[in-house]
């Protein structure tokens, strides 16, 4: 019987068929004497299952572990007539099977579409691919089916692999230039990726984004061409070539030409925007060009002088692949990373304007969150009026969803804010600080420095923001059923204020775990807001609209590169506050359908239902309900923050392929900054520039006139500096 828990465990690949259990425990020297006690011992219906044995022996408890063959080592240089079966065993063994299909296609993306490929790799996570039993990839899946297996083989000594190799008395490589033989089928392997990369790389979608090649011969091309040319001079001369031959070097060079031609690209994305297919595609060629650098050093010859390197590198080589097969975390690590690239370069552009770094600033969000504060208290009232209409789950799904939608889009295109909106919009900003630091060799303590005075900003401007939006969304919302109480003689809140106060009360109701939903709606409309900006530029979406003829001769010249502009910079906004609306209007009775209490709480309409819950009860309640629901008000509001900033902080460092060991420091900055000027996370602190009266203190004197008065930053900056020529 097999072992299924463990086979599971380890990849969900099973081991060949055994008679017994303990058979696949066998020790190495019982191994020998049951299949290769004689020629013809190991001729069984299995005929991999001999290895799969043997190979179980060598290999450690744990991957970390180091290996040695000298166990099997011994066992062959005692019995000679061991040694001979176990030689015609692995020529039956590996007879006419071919390696080409693992160095060609196994750990590298399939030429279909994204979406194909994510699901192919899923299935091939729980369901693995069987593997032809005529290649070499079937021998390789049998015998080294635990996922870990790499590691452990690659930490094998080569001079024992070398001195193994030497006992089998394995034929060198070096010359097996005939139809099929080893060397024939690593040159057609590496003509084969070459001739796919150079087709793919031509492809209409690779090209748009390398516009600057597009007048020069592509190196993919050329790349393809060399090698061919080395395999016909080395089969003529029946031997490789050396690696300081001019042909091997010339494909070299040509080589990190596509490498630069696919850098190029990426920085493309920027300009002119991507889509998942052609993301999918990059990762796809690089890939290749990976495996053909990885692979050229078998078609050149080395300084080594054992017959069997070559030998020993391509199997090394296939090991390596054959590790790659099934990554599903890497393919869609890989696959996403430059949508990330280009969705927070767009986010970090629009946040820019949500940092307030001066006073100015500052009490222009406040001017602009009063202005988004009164929009949702009217869409507060709205929403309870929709309540009072007799229809289906989906119908208030579909009229919540364009309440808020309409509202939103409103906010956005009147230049008013909605808190919460910015963190998601920021974290990318801040990123590029640490990634600007980077480049510059700033040292890591004055990028974490500069992160996190940035933070204090951003915090700073989100609080003036929450409000902003609270103190106007409470009064609005308050006169707007007053009002109506007035025209009509009916409170719309008096039936549903219990659940109005209740939901804010952040013990009593799932409040914290609502916001932190919204903080994930408010997450993903910045994701949206970067991939349509994304689109618009990768299909010329503007383009297209403003060379529509009606529209050109109707508006003219002037009014259709006006019109461009405002979609270029308004549409992805747009699109972004409208799925906005939809998922937080849409969620309850999502939540409904599938019998989860789901919903969503966000810090502004919390004000504005306070202020409608207090007038449905007649403003009759305990001063605790007060107290609760002022608390329950600031934590929806720090759940929306903390949820939207964490996540795209996240995506952020996705974009920059930076890693976890860059939170730690991020986050001590904070604090220490937060211990230095903790009030510089509520206000934009200004202090006193240098001035004659400070000469005192080790500064040098400035004229009166001089002084004035400057944001922290550059303060502190100056009294630095000064100090330093002090001492």
């Amino acid at each position: 019987m097999i072992n299924f828990a463990a086979a599971i465990s380890n990849g969900f690949t099973i081991p060949m068929k055994a008679s017994k259990k303990s058979e696949l425990n066998l020790s190495l020297e019982k191994v020998f004497q049951q299949y290769f006690s004689t020629k013809k011992a190991w001729e069984i219906e299995e005929l991999v299952h001999p290895l799969v044995l043997v190979v179980n022996n060598i290999r450690p408890k744990s991957p970390q572990e180091e290996v040695s063959l000298q166990p099997l080592i011994d066992i062959l240089e005692a019995n000679d007539n061991q040694r001979l079966a176990f030689v015609a065993y692995l020529n039956e063994l590996f007879r006419e099977r071919s390696f080409t299909e693992m160095i060609v296609d196994v750990g590298i993306m399939a030429n279909n579409s994204f979406v194909n490929e994510f699901f192919r790799k899923v299935t091939d996570t729980f369901l693995p691919e069987t593997a032809d039993p005529n290649k070499m990839r079937y021998v390789f899946s049998q015998v080294f089916y635990r996922k870990n297996d790499c590691d452990w083989v690659l930490k094998i000594n080569n001079l024992e692999l070398y001195q193994l190799f030497n006992l089998l008395e394995i034929r060198p490589i070096e010359n097996s230039f005939e139809e099929q033989g080893p060397m024939w089928q690593i040159y057609y392997s590496v003509i084969v990726i070459a001739l796919r990369a150079s087709g793919a790389a031509l492809e209409k979608n690779i090209v748009t984004l390398t516009p600057q090649y597009e007048k020069k011969n592509s190196p993919f091309v050329a790349l393809y061409r060399e090698i061919e040319d080395l395999w016909e001079k080395s089969s003529a001369e029946n031997q490789l070539k050396e690696q300081e031959d001019t042909d091997y070097k010339q494909i070299i060079v040509l080589l990190g030409q596509c490498k630069e031609y696919m850098n190029q690209s990426y920085k493309g994305v920027e300009n002119y925007g991507i889509t998942l297919q052609s993301t999918k595609e990059i990762n796809r060629i690089q890939e290749q060009l990976s495996r053909i650098e990885r692979t050229l050093p078998l078609i050149a010859k080395e300084k080594s002088n054992d017959p069997n390197a070559k030998l020993v590198q391509l199997f090394l080589l296939l090991m390596e692949i054959h590790s790659k097969r099934r990554k599903l975390k890497e393919f869609v690590s890989s696959a996403t990373h430059l949508v990330a690239y280009e969705v927070t370069s767009h986010t970090a552009k629009t946040g820019e304007k949500y940092i307030s770094e001066t006073k100015k600033e500052y009490w222009q969000m406040l001017k602009s969150a009063l202005g988004g504060g009164f929009i949702v208290g009217i869409l507060c009232i709205t929403k309870v009026l929709i309540s009072k209409i007799h229809t289906s789950e989906f119908g208030y799904a579909f009229l919540y969803s364009m309440n808020y939608a309409i509202g939103f889009i409103l906010i956005y295109v009147l230049g008013y804010t909605l808190a919460t909106k910015q963190p998601a919009m920021t974290a990318s900003t801040l990123m590029n600080l640490i990634e600007k630091g980077i480049h510059n060799d700033v040292r890591p303590k004055e990028r974490y420095k500069e992160f996190a005075r940035y933070f204090a900003q951003l915090f700073r401007t989100q609080f003036i923001a929450f409000v902003g939006n609270v103190v106007m969304a409470f009064p609005v919302a308050l006169l707007g059923i007053y009002g109506i109480y007035q025209w009509t003689g009916k409170d719309i809140a008096v039936e549903k204020w219990p659940k109005l106060l209740t939901d804010l009360h952040p013990l009593e109701s799932p409040a914290i775990f609502h916001a932190a939903i919204a903080g994930v709606f408010l997450f993903l409309s910045g994701i949206i807001s970067g991939q349509v900006a994304n689109s618009n530029k990768f299909y010329g979406i503007s383009t297209r609209l403003a060379d529509i003829p009606a529209i050109k001769w109707s508006l003219g010249p002037e009014k259709t590169a006006k019109l461009k502009e405002t979609f270029d910079h308004k549409w992805p906004g747009i699109m972004s506050n409208f799925w906005f609306g939809v998922f937080m209007g849409s969620t309850a009775s999502v939540g409904a359908f599938i019998g989860l209490n789901l919903d969503v709480r966000h810090i502004t309409f919390a004000s504005g239902n306070f202020a409608l819950g207090l007038f449905g009860v007649n403003w009759q309640v305990a001063n605790q309900v007060y107290f609760w629901s002022i608390l329950g008000i600031g934590i929806i509001g720090f759940m929306n923050f903390f949820v939207s900033f964490t996540l795209s902080l996240l995506l952020a460092f996705k974009s920059k392929n930076f890693t976890s060991k860059e939170f730690r420091p991020l986050i001590l900055s904070i604090w220490n900054e937060l211990k230095t000027r903790p009030l510089s996370f509520l206000f934009p602190i200004m202090l006193p520039k240098v001035t004659e009266e400070t000469k005192n203190e080790g500064m040098e004197g400035r004229p009166a006139e001089e002084t004035k008065i400057v944001n922290e930053d550059e303060a502190e900056d100056l009294n630095e500096k000064n100090l330093g020529e002090e001492e």
